[in-house]
């Protein structure tokens, strides 16, 4: 066991690290599995844990890096960098080589770098943020920049289509799956899909990725689902049910090409292009 700033550092049974997360995490439920938990303790009293698994989305889970999938304290001073630290300890003994967290756009890193972690922040929103994005990301790690000033002038020259469609369709997009959860138009998902001609029915919606319900979708008249492989594993029977409950089309397309920005931004474009109608 481990102790600093007055905290000690013990294991967590899996039950009891889901008991505190459903009691102090934002906005959070429990994980539905783990790799380990841990948990940090002063004077007695459990403030904080870290629950550690594999990573959410399925093109980083290679077996060789885990991911914090829930962090939660009581407000107690230094507990979730505390934690960050041990967490990213206990992995690399394990013999992982990497570990990851998400956190909100809104929130600075302060607790990771407190951890020692370097941060450095993107919010990436739109397709046209992919560019200086990069360049930053490049910038920030040493890196030589990427010769492209701007990756849509390759999408768009091999299909003029993306951006110019008279007539956007209109998607429902989920993300997410019980609760049912999308994206609104200010996400790089709604802005990428909107190049090549789909807009999202919750596109005015306050949260970026707001929870929805299947009667709120069928109210909004969607002309077809859009169903991404990721962050949820959605596939096939996930289609089939949509279709039924909503009525419309649903059409499997890759999570990764409407949500990973990056150098492959293009040609996500061109094979997004092709594949929906």
């Amino acid at each position: 066991m481990m102790k600093a700033a007055g905290l000690l550092l013990v294991p967590l049974p899996w039950r009891a690290a889901c008991a505190f997360v459903d009691a102090e995490h934002r906005h959070h439920e429990p994980p539905r599995g783990h790799k380990f938990s841990l948990g940090a303790m002063r004077d007695g009293r459990l403030v904080g844990t870290a629950i550690v698994g594999r990573p959410v989305a399925r093109g980083l889970d290679n077996g060789r890096t885990l991911e914090v999938t829930r962090l939660a304290t009581d407000g107690t001073a230094n507990a979730r960098s505390f934690l960050y630290g041990a967490a990213a300890r206990a992995a690399f003994a394990q013999g992982f080589l990497a570990i990851g967290t998400y956190t909100l756009a809104s929130e600075p890193g302060t607790s990771l770098r407190a951890a020692g972690v370097a941060v450095h922040v993107t919010a990436v929103r739109s397709v046209d943020d992919v560019a200086p994005a990069l360049a930053a990301l490049a910038a920030a790690v040493g890196a030589d920049p990427l010769d492209t000033a701007d990756p849509l002038d390759t999408a768009e020259a091999a299909d003029p289509a993306p951006g110019a469609r008279p007539h956007a369709r209109r998607a429902f997009v989920p993300i997410w799956r019980r609760p049912w959860m999308t994206i609104n138009a200010d996400t790089y998902g709604a802005s990428l899909l909107a190049r090549v001609g789909w807009m999202t029915v919750f596109g005015d919606a306050t949260e970026r990725y707001p929870t929805v319900e299947l009667d709120d979708v069928r109210r909004s008249a969607p002309d077809a689902a859009l169903v991404p492989t990721e962050p949820y594993a959605f596939d096939e029977r996930h289609c089939r049910e949509l279709e039924a409950e909503l009525g419309c089309p649903a059409l499997l397309v890759d999570g990764k090409d409407v949500f990973w920005w990056g150098t492959r931004t293009p040609s996500a474009l061109r094979r997004l292009a092709q594949v929906l109608p």
